[in-house]
């Protein structure tokens, strides 16, 4: 994000929260700045593919946590890509 807490694609960092399996599943708050997706209530998992210039990411729920409210749909999948960006000596 940039100071004014906007979203900053050309020097900001694209960051993932994902559990690693703890005993509950929190809930998400609403008012996250720049959130562009979401699951709270699944368990689930979730590939990173580093490349040189880039990433991909694939994000598969296991299962609906038992307290998710009636109508949770059954699954959620997210995936997508994203490039690099700076100079080559900036990055590590």
């Amino acid at each position: 994000m940039n100071p004014g807490g906007e979203a900053d694609s050309h020097h900001g960092i694209r960051e993932f929260v994902v559990g690693t399996g703890g005993e509950s599943l929190d809930t998400i708050l609403p008012a996250t700045p720049n959130l562009q997706a979401s699951a709270d209530w699944y368990y689930s998992t979730m590939k990173l593919a580093l490349g040189s210039d880039g990433y991909q990411w694939d994000y598969e729920s296991a299962m609906r946590g038992p307290e998710a409210p009636e109508g949770t749909p059954a699954s959620y999948s997210d995936t997508g890509s994203g490039h690099c960006h700076g100079s080559d000596e900036n990055r590590h």
